[in-house]
């Protein structure tokens, strides 16, 4: 199995990078907080939507806790969101209490599992990492989520169709 851990840390010769495992009690929900104290999301201080698909990088400053700050491009200068747009006194940020993001590890299928457990047994995945997988937990209503393909398989056809002309 690849390390992926071993492969981050080592892919810069010259400062490498620092990987944290975390582990999902590590996870926190600031659903609450947002829907509490960002009123505004959608608008800059230049009155221009801001498209949150194109954002590229983020700023935020301590001294200026309501101020988000946004780019869609690493040369362009940062723009401003006010997230408290209300009237009155600003709120308290120090009320925010985050709630854990899960109770519990999320189960995946059976099937997943045994694949999972299967590959231990056969020194696919490195023994360190045997018992992470055979205590992770199960569910018969867990859903297996299959990503979508980058391309569908007429499209990989008539690729391979090409090539075969070419030959």
């Amino acid at each position: 199995m690849i390390d992926f851990r071993n492969i981050f840390v080592s892919s810069r010769r010259k400062n490498p990078y620092k990987v944290h495992l975390l582990k999902f009690t590590d996870f926190i929900n600031f659903k609450a907080a947002a829907d509490t104290f960002l009123k505004n999301r959608t608008t800059d201080e230049n009155g221009d939507t801001v498209n949150w698909l194109l954002v590229k990088s983020f700023q935020f400053r301590k001294e200026e806790p309501l101020t988000l700050m946004y780019r869609y491009d690493y040369k362009d200068d940062y723009k401003r969101i006010k997230v408290h747009r209300g009237r009155g006194e600003a709120p308290n940020l120090e009320r925010i209490n985050p709630t854990p993001a899960y109770a519990k590890k999320i189960p995946i299928t059976q099937a997943k599992k045994s694949d999972l457990v299967k590959l231990c047994k056969e020194l696919v995945i490195p023994t360190v990492y045997h018992q992470w997988y055979s205590e992770l937990p199960t569910s018969s209503s867990a859903v297996d989520y299959v990503p979508e393909p980058a391309f569908d398989e007429t499209c990989l056809e008539a690729m391979l169709d090409e090539i075969d002309e070419e030959d």
